[in-house]
């Protein structure tokens, strides 16, 4: 599998370890290298999408949107994303001054 960072669970899925979550809920975040190795087996002969969807625990549709983002290009493009900036939020009675 990928690296020497994958990991095979009680389920036979492959996991990093790594997730984001609060409380009982997590979202699994993957790193674009994780997409393209994962998307390289659900695209390999003979596979299907749902099986290597299962094979990841994750999700057949999230597969299937990062394929279609990356035949058009777009997943890598994820990477050159703009960082987000911190905002500060004001009470509405708080007047600017310039």
């Amino acid at each position: 599998m990928y690296g020497s960072t994958w990991n095979s669970n009680a389920h036979g899925h492959f996991d990093s370890g790594w997730s984001v979550g609060l409380g009982a809920c997590t979202h699994r975040v993957n790193t674009l290298a994780e997409k393209l190795q994962i998307l390289k087996v659900a695209t390999a002969p003979g596979a299907s999408v749902g099986s290597a969807a299962r094979k990841f625990g994750m999700n057949g549709n999230s597969l299937f949107s990062w394929w279609r983002l990356h035949s058009k290009g777009l997943l890598e493009a994820q990477r050159h994303a703009s960082p987000l900036l911190p905002v500060r939020l004001s009470s509405p009675n708080t007047r600017l001054s310039l």
